[in-house]
């Protein structure tokens, strides 16, 4: 696998690509898009073993972010290509030249992000940039996507990659009509860009291309999804991330649109049912349970002081609960018992010498553990609880 890993420059910078037939190489469109327009794509240089070669644009799908290059004098050897998708929870490892060094990161498949075209596989294998037009491949070495930094984790299917192979002309096409999974891909890079540059003109650009994509199309789990993610800076665009979470779930229940849809039940203040939905997501995702717990933990202080002792208590009894995790719920406990209106010090101390057993780590349940300890010492034996 690795020997069909490739560099690329263009211009001043650096990226991957795949050999997938004797001196051919795809890569993604992005990649390649400061060039595009020039005579068969002059200025892109391959390299490989040290060495580089000169390259030309053969085809490429703009909407689908890809693009075959041609270097007929190029050695490395062509990759197997997969038949089939993984199923979730499947090892992948992505391979890249980001900076134009060989790197690979291990990882599994998380969902498919389902629409109209080929899965989109949301992965959880690291990336960086320069990984964009570098492999994804299964536990048999077979390439069955391509890595798209841009996209978040998300590969490129390989059901793209051989359309793109199989075509004939000589063109770089953008497609006549988009489809759901070029309309995710557009809508994730201005999502990146925008939370990447902080601006709020990127933003409110994203927001409009969200509100568009989902009036025309409301049935779709991608532009649910997008707007359930990325709203939320007013009580108003919380509302509608919280609308857009609950099609999203209803549209494709799976542990991705559960999370979006717990999250935002917090953040509308809704707490009740985020508490819910989390626990849903602990017991039937058994990957996602200590995140899941954890949330738990973070959400509960937004209840009644009694459920919020109660919801803490729950995480701690409950099972494949992580030490961390049962830290973490001890104390937020002791938080609780040493400032509420009426302070509960040895409850409080009982919670923080547990926190400290679970995670020796936490230099502040540990300081915590001390302070208390003196305190209850100069308050009187009455106060003290015998250990």
């Amino acid at each position: 696998m690795q020997q069909s890993i490739v560099g690329l420059t263009v211009e001043d910078s650096t990226s991957s690509g795949v050999v997938v037939a004797p001196g051919q190489v795809i890569t993604c469109y992005h990649v390649i898009a400061p060039v595009a327009e020039q005579a068969e794509g002059q200025g892109i240089i391959i390299r490989y073993q040290d060495k580089e070669y000169p390259a030309k644009i053969i085809r490429g799908e703009k909407n689908h972010d890809l693009c075959l290059l041609e270097a007929p004098n190029l050695p490395a050897p062509p990759v197997k290509i997969a038949n089939t998708l993984p199923h979730i929870g499947a090892t992948v490892t992505a391979m890249g030249m980001p900076a134009g060094f060989f790197e690979q990161s291990s990882g599994h498949i998380e969902y498919f992000n389902q629409g109209d075209d080929a899965p989109i596989m949301c992965n959880t294998a690291p990336t960086r940039p320069g990984y964009s037009g570098g492999g994804l491949f299964n536990k048999q070495g077979k390439l069955t996507g391509i890595a798209a930094y841009r996209t978040a984790y998300g590969a490129l299917p390989i059901a793209w990659v051989k359309r793109l192979l199989a075509r004939r002309d000589n063109a770089l096409q953008t497609l006549a009509q988009e489809t759901e999974a070029s309309r995710y891909l557009d809508a994730t890079v201005l999502r990146n860009d925008a939370l990447n540059t902080q601006s709020r003109r990127l933003a409110n650009h994203m927001i409009r291309y969200l509100d568009t994509w989902v009036q025309a199309h409301p049935d779709s789990y991608f532009a649910n999804t997008q707007r359930a993610e990325f709203l939320g800076d007013t009580a108003e665009e919380q509302q509608a991330a919280y609308a857009s979470a609950k099609r999203a779930y209803a549209l494709y229940p799976n542990h991705n649109s559960l999370y979006r849809l717990a999250d935002n039940a917090g953040r509308c203040g809704d707490p009740q049912t985020a508490i819910t939905l989390w626990w849903k997501l602990a017991n039937d995702y058994a990957s996602r349970r200590n995140h899941a717990l954890d949330e738990i933990i973070n959400t509960a202080y937004q209840l009644p002081p009694a459920e919020q002792i109660d919801a803490y208590r729950q995480v701690i009894q409950a099972p494949n609960v992580s030490d961390l995790v049962k830290s973490t719920a001890y104390f937020a406990m002791a938080c609780f018992y040493k400032y509420q209106r009426n302070p509960e010090l040895e409850k409080a101390l009982r919670a923080y010498r547990e926190c400290f057993r679970l995670n020796p780590n936490d230099r502040i349940a540990q300081r915590s553990v001390l302070d208390l300890e003196l305190q209850l010492k100069q308050n009187g034996p009455s106060s003290h609880f015998s250990r």
